[in-house]
């Protein structure tokens, strides 16, 4: 059994806080000519973008079940690779930091800290204004997230 087995992918627990720190320190130890952009790993294998760090700080190279689980969890619970891609990339507006380190960094930063939400809040968030816009599409759809109260968004 490694460390990622038992990941929740729905909370922002001590184990999501616990892992996530982690794998930002694992990225503030890479060097910014570590990174690339537009490819997860570059052809030599020698560049990476977010989620080839990822990859690498999971020890997928060598234990792929192992890279598989924590890529699962990271796109599941944290955030996912539609939403990373451009903030790695220099293509969203709201991190333009100088690299794809600094960018992801401050982002992981960001959403460790609650100023960013997780997959799935970013979910129930859609499916939220979805339901204001259009009204209630139906009524098996009631998620009770943490930041509900937060953002003034009834149950």
């Amino acid at each position: 059994m490694d460390c990622y087995e038992e990941l929740d992918t729905d909370a922002r627990d001590e184990k999501f806080h616990y892992t996530l720190r982690n794998f930002i320190n694992y990225l503030e130890s890479t060097h910014d000519d570590d990174w690339t952009i537009d490819v997860v790993k570059n052809k030599a294998g020698t560049k990476n973008c977010l989620f080839g760090h990822l990859w690498d700080f999971a020890g997928g190279n060598d234990n792929e079940e192992a890279g598989n689980r924590l890529w699962d969890w990271f796109e599941s619970a944290v955030s996912t690779t539609h939403y990373v891609y451009p903030i790695n990339d220099g293509k969203n507006p709201k991190y333009q930091q100088e690299t794809p380190k600094l960018r992801c960094i401050h982002f992981l930063k960001d959403l460790y800290n609650g100023r960013e939400l997780t997959t799935f809040e970013g979910i129930d968030k859609g499916m939220f204004l979805m339901r204001k816009e259009e009204g209630d599409m139906s009524k098996a759809y009631r998620t009770v997230s943490p930041w509900h109260s937060a953002l003034n968004i009834p149950a």
